[in-house]
This record gives structure tokens, C-alpha cells and sequence, in this order.
């Protein structure tokens, strides 16, 4: 005789329903900044941080947290890890999306024979899971690594072409920027031109270098 579950049927659908628009909302929230311009990001968090008329300062006043109501882009302490910070919340939609559609490709029989074998769940991640996401992995590892070195709109937008302050916040792409269009000369074209062959030459030979890596642990899994 089939034993029927203890749990209504309408009861595991409702709740099924409820999780699955919790996952779609959460997809959502996380994926929605990766689709917007950096520079509208970054002048929208330079906005929002503002020491003079910003919420965050306000609410933090309001809620009686006076010590840390700080220039958060003004001070060298803490201009590069805000700028940090925002640029990670702007692009964890990516890898998020990246990540998702691996784990659902992983075949639920391989987490059911890692069990039947006595496996815990830290130790089935750890074989089974985290192997079957090299591909994934490396996906990420090398446009992450691309899309950050190459960080120009989020950064000009939330420090200016500068780095300011003191050139705390100060990138490749913002040195590239400043020797082509503000600082001029007979050899800006040149210099600036160099300078790109370099960035690309770097940007190339460690995403070649990373590439064939992941590859060669992909290779391992077959």
C-alpha cells in the first residue's frame, strides 16, 4: 500500500508557490543593478553617500550612530573599499545567474549516490558540487577578472577622473583616461596608445593563462 505524505498536497504547493516567487523576487534583486549603466550606479550611490544631504548619513544620525556618519567618499580610509563594495553589489547578478543555471544542471542522481554512499553534505559539495561548477568557475574567475581590471564608469562616476581623493580610488582605465583626454600634449595619443597595448597584452595573456587552467580541470572530470 503507498503511504501518503503527512503533509497536504495543497500545503506543499502553497509552499512551493511561496518559495518559488521568494527565488524569483531574490533573482531579481540581485540581477536588476547589473543591467543598469555604471555611471548611473555610480552617481546614484555618490548621491546616496553624501556627507551633506545623503540618507545614509541621515538615517545613521537618526538612528544614533553619530560616529559613523562619515565622508564616505571623501576619505581616503574609506573611498577605495566603498567603491569596492558597490562594484560587487552592481555585478553578483552576473556569476548569481552564471551559478544558478550550472547547479540546475547538475544531475540530482549524482547527490542521491553520494548520499546512498555515506556521504555528508559537506563532503558531497565538496566531490560532487563543487567539481561539476569548474566550468562555471572559470567563466566567472576570467570576466570577472576582464570586467574589473577594465573598471572605468563606477569609478569616474563616484570619484572622478582623479581618483580622488589623494588618488586613493585610482585605476588603470582612469590613468588611461587622464593621459588621453585631460592632460594633453604632443604625446597623449602616444602615450596613452602604449599604455592600452599593455593593459591588453596583461588582460590577454592572464585570461589565456587562466582559461587553460580551468580547462585542464575540466579535462580531469571527463
Amino acid at each position: 500500500m503507498r503511504r501518503r505524505s503527512p503533509v497536504p498536497r495543497a500545503a506543499r504547493t502553497g509552499a512551493g508557490r511561496r518559495y518559488g516567487r521568494g527565488k524569483r523576487f531574490l533573482q531579481a534583486a540581485f540581477t536588476t543593478p547589473y543591467l543598469v549603466d555604471p555611471l548611473v550606479v555610480g552617481y546614484l550611490w555618490s548621491l546616496l553617500l553624501n556627507p551633506t544631504f545623503g540618507p545614509v548619513n541621515s538615517l545613521l544620525d537618526a538612528a544614533g550612530l553619530d560616529s559613523w556618519a562619515l565622508p564616505w567618499l571623501g576619505d581616503t580610509r574609506t573611498a577605495l573599499p566603498i567603491v569596492i563594495v558597490v562594484n560587487a553589489w552592481q555585478w553578483v547578478g552576473f556569476p548569481m545567474l552564471l551559478f544558478s543555471a550550472a547547479l540546475a544542471g547538475i544531475p540530482a542522481e549524482y547527490h542521491e549516490a553520494a548520499r546512498v554512499d555515506g556521504a555528508s553534505a559537506r563532503q558531497a559539495f565538496r566531490r560532487v558540487t563543487l567539481p561539476l561548477l569548474t566550468p562555471a568557475i572559470g567563466v566567472v574567475s576570467v570576466l570577472t577578472f576582464i570586467g574589473n581590471f577594465n573598471a572605468f564608469g563606477l569609478v569616474y562616476a563616484m570619484a572622478g577622473s582623479t581618483g580622488s581623493p589623494a588618488g586613493s580610488t585610482d585605476v588603470l582605465a582612469l590613468l588611461f583616461y587622464r593621459v588621453a583626454f585631460v592632460e594633453g600634449g604632443t604625446e597623449a595619443i602616444g602615450r596613452s596608445s602604449a599604455l592600452a597595448v599593455l593593459m591588453f597584452v596583461f588582460i590577454f595573456g592572464v585570461s589565456l593563462l587562466a582559461g587553460s587552467y580551468f580547462r585542464r580541470r575540466e579535462r580531469r572530470l571527463l
